[in-house]
Formats: structure tokens, C-alpha cells, sequence
């Protein structure tokens, strides 16, 4: 690849790749809470959760404001009516979550004897798969009767130091034997999961059951967030109402998202999807069109190394004869970048070019070469200076005929006005034939030549020895 065109894709493709990441972000910054309640978030144990729910690290308007977690310790809790609670599962599809009383783990007989209460308005107990286990503190001496109705005894300390008796139910036959317990103080429901209720009345398999939890079903606006999901926004609430809140790309608002702001969102989206198509096109258009504008000059490039040695090798045997060489550019620009061609030669074209003194020059392009390029090194030097050792010969036999005034060598007898036409045709064609462009005459001038007389008529430069102007311009070593 050329070195001055890999920088260009390069930045090209850097602005492309920017804008692909940017672009979809541009179009949702419109709203600043759309773009924090994004992303979902983790809360100890817990993962992927989002709306109803929030943290002390996440804002007050992505989630509910009933629906705070504590995700300070290992398992996350919740405040349900002034009553904490682990939080064993969130499932976001069914809008279901699986808790347990804290002041319940791992024991029964906890500091504070209270029952078990929810906020009816946000939760609900899924009757399918819990049911209650109650338990009775500080009753009278027990009863023989009482395990073969379903009630175990237990004991429970009070301050470590006062003991007193304490049932549980394993059935629902304290409902028709509830007066039996009538003189009982306390008595507490713990919900529990039907699967893992137990089915022996050890005091483990209690503990177990209470610590696996129970189920409870949300209902935090769910209608509304719906409507609002539907629309493309994200559920939350109003900071300063906390009403439900609907958060879409453009703005928030009290409920779905409006038509107008859907439609422009997904507008944004398609242009910004057929801006980056078209970017994606002009880079390949232009990395085409500068692929061709170069492949002229790849050419130049593909010359092998041994090629260059042969060249190299060329010039030190013609020393000062050897033509001039040129950069690429300034050849292109000798040519007006290869605009007008005159013609096809034998190893590419031939173009129309003119150097910087205002000579018109035919300037041939290297499109192929035969075995390793001496053939074109060849022709260059044949071109370049006389060099066949037979013509050298000929010319050089004609200067001194000239120089030293012999006959010419004429076959036969000749007369004095012979001899002089001869002589001035030999001086008229030795200047025709003159290297520099410069030195040879018109045609009026031949005919003006050949009329005048042989003693008017000067001897011209031998062509062997002379050597081409060359303008002086900055120019490199190599093509």
C-alpha cells in the first residue's frame, strides 16, 4: 500500500468506527434518566435486577420507592412494613421474589414476638405454594394429647434466663382446636413454601423451613409499566411524587411514551443507520478510485531488486551520457498526469509531456518488461547517446575527411564543382543529424544552405560528443 494513503483510510476508518459507538448513544441523550436506569444492576447475591427495585447507589427514580434493597451483607434484604426481610430470589418475568424473616433465621424463638404483615397494595402470597406455620409461645403445662393433633412442644428462653413453653403446628387443626390455646400469651405465623414444609416434628426441620422462605407476588403499577415497556421507555418513578414514571429516550413522563417522540426516535435510528452505511460506502468508493489513481505508480514500485542493481550498474557505465531520471511526480506532472497519449510503445505507453524549460518530450511508462529489464536498459542507452560502435566509426572518418580537407575519397574521376556539392551535402547532412534540437536547420535554411556557397558554410559539432542540456530542477536519483 502506498505510505501516504494508509494514513488516510486509516483516519477514515478511526471516524467510521466513532461514529458507529457514538451514534447510538447520541440519539438517547436526550434524557438523562433514561440513560442511568438503563443498564441493569447487581445487588449482592442478586444480578440483572432493574425495576421495581433500586439501592443507596442506584437513584431513587429507577425503581419503586417501596422497593429498596440493602445490599450491604452477603444476602440482600428488604423493609416490608417496618419488617426486614432476605431476599432469596427476584424473578423480573413473573414478578415474583422469594423471602424470608430475618429475625427467623436459624432460630425460633427470636428477641421480639411479631407476626408476620405485608402491604397488601405492593405484595400478595402466592396461596399455591405457601401456607402458614404457627407457632405458640408461653403456654401452660403441655397436654398428652396435643402431638397426636398435630402440635409439638419446644422451649424458648426469655433474656437467657426465664424458660417457657412453646407448641407448633405441623396441620391446620389448631383451627378446630384452637381453644386449647387459649391460655398461650403469643402466637406467631410464619409463611413457608408447601414444597419444603415439614413433614417430622424435629426442631431442624422447623428451622429449615422458615430459612427456605416464602413467595410473594409484586404488583408495583405493573398496568403502567407495561403501557410504558410497550412504548420503548423504562419504568420508574417521579423523584419528587414518587408516582410511577415513565422514562423515555426524549423525556419522562407520567405515563407511556408519546407517539410523536417513539416515531422520532426510531427516525434518528434509521438515518443514523443509513449515515453510517453511506460513510461505510464513500470509504470503499474512495479506496477504490485512489487504488487506480496510484496503480501507475505501483508499477514503478514492483521494479525488483535486481532490476535497481542493473540500473544502478547502467548509470556507472554511462556516466554523464546517461539520461536524466525523474521522480514519479514529476513525471505525472510533465504529463498533466498522463492526460494525452500519443501512443503504445513496446513496454507501455507513450504520453505527451513537456519539462520544466518548455521542451515537449515523449515520456513512455514501463507498463511490462521481458526477463529482468536489461532489454529496457538497452533501448534507454540507445536512445540516450549514439553507442553502435559502427556509426561512432563512420562519423569520426567523416570530422577528419572534413577537418583535414582530403577529397572525401571519391571513387573515380570527379570535377571541382562535383567535389564541392559533395563536400557541402556531407556539412548540410552532419547538421541534420545534430543530437540537439537546437542545432539543426529549417528546411529554408537546408535549401539556403545547399544554394550558398561550400566556403559560407561551417563544420558542426561532432554528435558523439555532445551531450544534452538538462534543466536544472530538484529531482531524485530514482524512478
Amino acid at each position: 500500500m502506498h505510505p501516504h494513503l494508509f494514513p488516510t483510510i486509516t483516519l477514515f476508518l478511526i471516524i467510521v468506527t466513532i461514529a458507529l459507538i457514538h451514534c447510538p448513544t447520541s440519539l438517547r441523550a436526550d434524557n438523562e434518566n433514561y440513560l442511568t436506569c438503563e443498564a441493569p444492576f447487581n445487588c449482592s447475591s442478586l444480578v440483572n435486577l432493574s425495576y421495581p427495585f433500586w439501592t443507596s447507589n442506584r437513584p431513587n427514580y429507577c425503581g419503586h420507592p417501596s422497593f429498596q434493597l440493602d445490599c450491604s451483607s452477603k444476602v440482600p434484604q428488604i423493609n416490608i412494613t417496618t419488617m426486614n426481610y432476605s431476599v432469596l430470589e427476584i424473578n423480573n418475568s413473573s414478578r415474583t421474589l422469594r423471602v424470608a424473616r430475618t429475625d427467623y433465621l436459624g432460630k425460633i424463638c427470636p428477641a421480639a414476638l411479631v407476626n408476620t404483615t405485608i402491604d397488601n397494595n405492593l405484595f400478595s402470597y402466592i396461596t399455591s405454594v405457601d401456607t402458614n406455620l404457627t407457632l405458640y409461645y408461653d403456654c401452660p403445662p403441655p397436654l398428652a394429647t396435643l402431638p397426636n393433633l398435630g402440635f409439638y412442644q419446644f422451649n424458648c428462653s426469655i433474656n437467657s434466663s426465664t424458660t417457657f413453653i412453646s407448641y407448633y403446628a405441623l396441620t391446620s387443626t389448631f383451627v378446630s382446636n384452637g381453644n386449647l390455646f387459649g391460655a398461650c400469651n403469643y402466637w406467631v405465623n410464619v409463611p413457608v413454601l408447601q414444597s419444603v414444609f415439614p413433614t417430622t416434628a424435629t426442631y431442624d426441620a422447623v428451622i429449615a423451613a422458615i430459612d427456605s422462605g416464602f413467595m410473594l407476588e409484586w404488583d408495583a403499577n405493573n398496568s403502567q409499566c407495561d403501557t410504558c415497556l410497550k412504548a420503548g421507555g423504562l419504568c420508574g418513578s417521579d423523584p419528587t411524587t414518587s408516582t410511577f414514571a415513565c422514562h423515555c429516550t426524549n423525556g419522562t413522563f407520567a405515563s407511556g411514551c408519546s407517539t410523536e417522540s417513539t416515531r422520532s426516535s426510531r427516525m434518528r435510528e434509521i438515518i443514523a443507520g443509513i449515515a453510517v452505511a453511506v460513510l461505510v460506502a464513500v470509504c470503499i468508493i474512495i479506496c477504490y478510485l485512489r487504488r487506480e489513481q496510484l496503480s501507475k505508480e505501483f508499477i514503478f514500485r514492483k521494479t525488483t531488486r535486481k532490476n535497481d542493481e542493473n540500473i544502478k550498474e547502467y548509470i556507472s557505465n554511462y556516466g554523464s551520457l546517461a539520461p536524466k531520471q525523474y521522480s514519479y511526480s514529476e513525471i505525472k506532472k510533465m504529463t498533466n498526469s498522463f492526460i494525452d497519449k500519443l501512443g503504445q510503445g513496446g513496454y507501455g505507453g507513450v504520453y505527451k509531456g513537456k519539462l520544466p524549460d518548455g521542451k515537449l518530450v515523449a515520456v513512455k511508462v514501463l507498463s511490462e518488461s521481458k526477463g529482468n529489464g536489461e532489454d529496457f536498459i538497452n533501448e534507454v542507452a540507445s536512445i540516450s547517446r549514439t553507442s553502435h560502435v559502427n556509426i561512432v566509426t563512420l562519423l569520426d572518418w567523416i570530422y577528419k575527411d572534413l577537418e583535414q580537407g582530403m577529397d572525401g575519397r571519391t571513387c573515380g574521376v570527379i570535377t571541382e564543382e562535383g567535389e564541392e556539392t559533395s563536400r557541402k551535402m556531407i556539412l548540410v547532412s552532419l547538421w541534420c543529424i545534430q543530437t540537439n534540437p537546437i542545432d539543426r536547420p529549417s528546411m529554408n535554411k537546408v535549401v539556403e544552405m545547399l544554394e550558398g556557397t561550400l566556403h559560407s558554410l561551417q563544420i558542426p559539432p561532432k554528435p558523439f560528443l555532445f551531450s544534452p542540456e538538462v534543466s536544472h530542477v530538484d529531482s531524485s536519483t530514482t524512478l
